[in-house]
C-alpha cells in the first residue's frame, strides 16, 4: 500500500516531529516500509533558539552568550559573534577574531581568537562547538592572549534522518536517509532507486 504523508495533516506535534495515523483496511498485513520519494523544505536554521548558547569565562565570571538564531557563513558568524564577545565581556576586554588570508596562505577554515586585556575561556556543553571550531563539553583557554580553533569550523547539515516508529525505538527508527545539500531556503528532493535495499522492518503498526 502507498501511502502519502504531509505534516499538514498531522494529528500532533510540529512540521519536523509529528504524529499521524495510517488507516489501512483491515487484515491488510506487511512487514516492511519504505519511503518512496519525499519533498521537505529546507526552512530550518543552523542556529536554533533553544540550543545556541556557550559561556564566556573571565577571571571565574561565566557569561552565556546566545548567538542569534539564523543561518550563517564562515565570514557573517565571525562578525556576530566578535561583536557578542565584545558587547557582553564582563571586564570590557575586547576581542578579535580573525579567518586565514587565503591570498597568502593555506585555508584552514579556523578561526583566530585574541583578547586584549587578559586569557580567557570558552566553554561548551552541547550547543555551538561546531561553529566555532572546538569539541562538545569542553573548556578551551586562552594563552598570551590567543586561542586558535581546534577543528575548522563547520556550518553545513550533511544529512536529514528520517525518522519513524514504526520501525523501531528512538536510537533505531531511522527510515531514512537524505542529503540535506542545497541553497537556504529551498526544498529537498528525494526519490527512492531501490526498494528492497531501502525498505526498513515494521515492529509496530500505528503510528507513523
Amino acid at each position: 500500500m502507498i501511502f502519502y504523508i504531509n505534516s499538514n495533516d498531522r494529528e500532533s506535534g510540529t512540521h519536523g516531529n509529528f504524529t499521524i495515523r495510517l488507516n489501512y483496511p483491515p487484515g491488510v498485513d506487511f512487514d516492511r516500509a519504505v519511503i518512496l520519494d519525499a519533498s521537505i523544505k529546507r526552512s530550518w536554521y543552523l542556529i536554533e533558539e533553544g540550543k545556541n548558547t556557550f559561556t564566556l569565562i573571565e577571571n571565574n565570571i561565566e557569561v552565556p552568550i546566545a548567538i542569534p538564531e539564523g543561518n550563517y557563513s564562515f565570514t557573517s558568524f565571525r562578525y556576530v559573534l566578535e561583536n557578542l564577545l565584545n558587547t557582553y565581556s564582563p571586564h570590557h576586554w575586547s576581542y578579535n577574531i580573525a579567518i586565514p588570508n587565503t591570498a597568502t596562505g593555506p585555508s584552514t577554515a579556523k578561526y583566530t581568537y585574541t583578547c586584549t586585556g587578559g586569557n580567557p575561556a570558552f566553554k561548551f556543553d552541547n550547543y555551538i562547538y561546531e561553529q566555532m571550531g572546538f569539541l562538545k563539553s569542553s573548556v578551551n583557554y586562552f594563552v598570551d592572549g590567543e586561542l586558535i580553533s581546534v577543528n575548522p569550523v563547520y556550518f553545513n547539515r550533511d544529512v536529514i534522518h528520517i525518522h519513524c516508529d514504526m520501525i523501531g525505538d528512538d536510537k533505531s527508527n531511522i527510515l531514512q536517509t537524505l542529503s540535506a545539500k542545497g541553497s537556504d531556503f529551498s526544498s529537498i528532493n528525494y526519490q527512492c532507486t531501490d526498494i528492497d535495499a531501502n525498505s526498513k522492518k515494521v515492529v509496530k503498526k500505528q503510528m507513523f
